[in-house]
């Protein structure tokens, strides 16, 4: 069994030594490196290419926010990490900005050293790992996304838009493209019908539904791969300058899957 590599980033270098010492004596972790501060951990980032990163948000010579922006956005990182994001930052609006700079889960401390090491699994288990490799191959072959699993292939354009799943928007949207291409009409309609029916899915109202999914938009407008977003929905968002709708947005996912997927979609 492959061993997940680990990589501690905390300006506090006790809590950096216990949390050390308890991933060495896990037969199923691997400790990779540990860093002090925003420069540090950039750099053993790119070195080392660790499967799952814990990071502070709060260290000297940055933020744990600017470490997750520059290894997101670093073209010559071929497999990005899980972001465990291990803070006493407890304010809901900076939890928000780490999970749309990439973090795929926030813990707040003080914390349970166990605790911690579980989610080091379920980060890695996510398969959130972004690899430059991948990103080639969808630019060298845009149809990739037709794997025949229909889940599958929104999920990994939602990824690939800088969207995390563990937003609510992220599987409302999800839902909102599958609903979209099993009735075409349902796009002309979204706040009568496709909200009602993600809503009821949830068991939530169609009002969070609809701020939901503005978030999730607001997320990739404002911190997505602006790259991805041209490479998967082509010109038409190219010389866009405002956020598209919800309705336009959930259009153009529709879309490209309709295109990927125009030989087994039902008519």
């Amino acid at each position: 069994m492959n061993r997940i590599k680990v990589m501690i980033v905390d300006d506090n270098e006790a809590f950096v030594d216990e949390l050390a010492a308890f991933v060495m004596r896990d037969p199923g972790l691997l400790l990779v490196g540990k860093a002090y501060n925003a420069d540090q951990a950039k750099r053993i980032i790119r070195e080392r290419v660790p499967d799952v990163v814990t990071l502070d948000i709060i260290m000297p010579k940055g933020d744990g926010l600017s470490v997750m922006d520059a290894i997101m956005r670093d073209r010559l990182l071929y497999r990005k990490p899980g972001f465990l994001v291990v803070t006493a930052v407890g304010d809901e609006r900076v939890a928000q900005d780490a999970f749309a700079h990439g973090a795929l889960y926030y813990l707040r401390k003080p914390t349970e050293i166990p605790l911690i090491l579980s989610k080091i699994r379920t980060v890695y288990n996510r398969g959130r790992l972004l690899s430059r490799t991948r990103k080639a191959a969808l630019m060298e072959e845009p149809a990739l996304y037709n794997s025949g699993n229909l889940d599958t292939d929104i999920t990994g354009i939602l990824h690939e838009l800088g969207i995390p799943n563990s937003i609510k928007g992220f599987a409302y949207l999800r839902d909102a493209v599958k609903l979209a291409l099993s009735d075409h009409q349902a796009l002309n309609v979204v706040s009568r019908d496709l909200y009602p029916k993600i809503a009821e899915l949830y068991q939530t109202s169609p009002q969070t539904v609809e701020r939901a999914i503005r978030y999730a938009i607001d997320i990739t407008w404002t911190h997505g791969d602006m790259d991805a977003v041209h490479r998967i929905f082509g010109y038409s968002v190219k010389l866009r300058r405002n956020k598209p709708s919800n309705t336009e947005f959930i259009a153009l996912l529709t879309d490209k899957m309709s295109m990927d997927y125009k030989n087994t979609l039902p008519n």
